[in-house]
């Protein structure tokens, strides 16, 4: 399997094989020989332990596995890990690799064998083991099989072989190694560090908050000293300063510390401990804690965020859209009359983008990308099949411009958008009517309107293939992907009152179709790949074309004005203006209102 299809699950797991017979690897020999393909894609909640809670299911190890696996899948949109190491390294020697670990956090895991310890201890609090108490996980006659003695930065210990040795000292001053740790939503207690893990470009500086509580009454414990320090990577031993100088707490029990990159690429582990007798050393049995630090040798290699699609993304109208593809990457140039939702997104995350077409379009050539947050690449009329086929040929066919698919593979943060309702020729309302009274003259014949818009996406399979799985390349990267739901831009029966026209409803059933046709499959593809679905059609309920506050530039629903549109103009009273007065009159897509309500829906998803 490849990375991206890796990124495509919830979780990857790696269970616990009951230790029977001899300790052995051989189980997860495979998973150990494409660790550095799978372990990168990680990017939810992890969960490592160090023995085997499925043998002891009846002495508490059912709810350790249920907790770590609701744990590891928990972050919607991400790909988390639950890995047993069961008693793969039972009665190994000190400081033994672990090469099936080696793709997470960079790699550098080492255990030792602990034989059949059973003092197991809690030290930090987490959705891992919620409910569980020491009691639960002690005493199982083999509770650790094997601990930690080094892990990434950015992993925390969750529990703790207590006593075994003094290798370790927990947040809470309790001593032994490691034998479960977490990373994710995991705090340790007392004596908590954030952020975990965080990465920048090198040369930066780089905080973290320390807050210590009282053990007891988990209140803020104020006039405590606290150190800190860089005990692996980098910058080890590099000098920071305290916030307050003094690095002792007040009221809040808090203490910032910042730090300067010395200019060299890797991963920091950053120690903070309660300095109990003031010696400036993390000495035994103080409560210590760690959080990572990744320093990049270049800021990002792409956009944080993208933003593919067709005309809904473009903020423009049938009316004010001047079409030309060799001009405009978005194949439409002039003033924008409304603002388009991915800089509404932009700007409600704090992203920085530009609206001015000439500054985007220098950036466009592929592989090229703005040096603005947001890399808008949805076109106007676009086609998952145009799409993919620019993605194959390596540009648009008549443009410069770089593949909206390649854009999204270069996502750091955030991908939104879809494709597929232009596929299924939305704006073409004469393939649809034609069927739409056919199948109202025979009601019980099942519906052609549904039936050829499924063969239409059924065409366009392999082009949505490629969407997903660039999609996937993107999460690969750590980002979160929103697909976005169409909605009917047209009134339902009754939507406009004293519209005495029939052709209207008939109008929105057409469309109704063709929407739930696209819809369905979006829901389906967006469900199996574990992304976020920003559904925006019911804001859009009561603001269809023709009503008093419409979220769209359309004007009418008429069919029957329509067809009349096309009778030449000079004959009287029902003489129309053509193809492009139709196309005005039923213009579905977004003005400023209905953008705003679009990028709400997706910004709901991403809380």
């Amino acid at each position: 399997m490849t990375p991206s299809q890796f990124a495509n699950y919830r979780a990857i797991i790696l269970g616990d094989p009951t230790c029977l017979g001899p300790p052995t690897t051989s189980d997860v020999d495979a998973a150990a020989a494409n660790a550095r393909t799978w372990g990168p894609v990680i990017n939810g909640n992890i969960v490592i332990v160090g023995t085997d809670p499925v043998y002891h299911a009846g002495q508490g190890g059912d709810t350790v596995t249920r907790r770590g696996i609701d744990f590891a899948i928990d972050q919607v949109g991400k790909t988390g890990a639950y890995i047993t190491l069961s008693c793969y390294y039972h009665d190994t020697a000190p400081n033994t690799p672990v090469p099936l670990l080696d793709g997470i956090g960079g790699g550098g895991f080492t255990v030792t064998g602990v034989g059949c310890y059973n003092d197991a201890h809690i030290v930090a609090e987490s959705p891992a083991l919620a409910g569980l108490s020491d009691s639960d996980i002690s005493n199982w006659s083999c509770s650790v099989h094997e601990a930690l003695q080094s892990w990434p930065g950015g992993l925390v210990p969750l529990a703790i072989a207590r006593d075994f040795d003094s290798s370790f000292t927990a947040s809470d001053g309790t001593q032994g190694p490691p034998y479960i740790l977490a990373g994710g939503n995991i705090r340790s207690f007392p004596l908590s560090l954030t952020p975990l893990d965080d990465s920048a470009p090198i040369g930066g500086s780089h905080t973290v908050t320390a807050q210590i509580l009282d053990g007891v009454t988990r209140a803020p414990l104020p006039n405590a000293r606290l150190g800190f320090r860089v005990t692996d990577g980098p910058n080890l031993g590099v000098t920071g300063a305290c916030l307050p100088l003094s690095c002792i707490t007040g009221s809040n029990g808090e203490i910032a510390w910042t730090y300067t990159s010395n200019g060299t690429a890797g991963s920091d582990t950053i120690q903070t401990f309660y300095d109990q007798n003031g010696n400036g050393f993390a000495d035994v049995g103080e409560p210590q804690t760690s959080a990572g630090m990744q320093w990049t040798t270049a800021p990002s290699s792409g956009p944080k965020y993208v933003a593919f699609g067709d005309s809904i993304t473009t903020g423009q109208s049938v009316a004010t859209c001047e079409e030309n593809l060799a001009v405009s990457p978005w194949r439409c140039s002039g003033p924008l009359p409304g603002t388009p939702y991915p800089d509404q997104v932009a700007a409600a995350l704090g992203y920085t983008y530009s609206d001015d077409q000439s500054f985007y379009s220098q950036f466009f050539p592929s592989p090229g990308f703005p040096s603005v947050d947001l890399d808008r690449v949805g076109i106007w009329g676009e086609k998952v099949a145009d799409a993919e086929r620019a993605y194959l040929a390596g540009s648009d066919q008549e443009g410069p411009w770089k593949p909206q698919f390649a854009a999204v593979e270069q996502a750091q943060e955030l991908v939104t958008g879809e494709l597929g309702i232009d596929d299924l020729r939305f704006s073409d309302p004469g393939i649809w009517v034609g069927r739409y009274l056919k199948d109202q003259l025979q009601p019980f014949g099942g519906s052609r309107v549904r039936d050829h818009a499924r063969e239409l996406l059924a065409q366009q399979a392999g082009a949505l293939d490629q969407m997903f799985e660039s999609i996937a390349v993107a999460r690969a990267n750590g980002a979160r992907a929103v697909i976005v739901l169409v909605y009917n831009p047209l009134p339902p029966p009754g939507g406009i009152p004293g519209n005495l026209d029939k052709s209207c409803p008939d109008a929105y059933n057409i469309a109704q179709t063709l929407v739930g046709v696209i819809n369905e499959e979006l829901t389906t593809r967006t469900n199996t790949a574990r992304l976020l679905l920003a559904d925006p059609r019911p804001a859009f309920t009561g603001h269809e074309i023709g009503t008093g506050d419409p979220y769209v530039y359309g004007t009418s629903c008429s069919l029957v004005k329509a067809a009349a549109s096309f009778i030449p103009s000079w004959v009287p009273f029902i003489g129309g203006g053509g193809f492009n007065e139709v196309k005005q009159a039923f213009d579905p897509h977004p003005n400023s209102e209905g953008s705003a309500v679009i990028a709400d829906s997706i910004l709901e998803v991403l809380r």
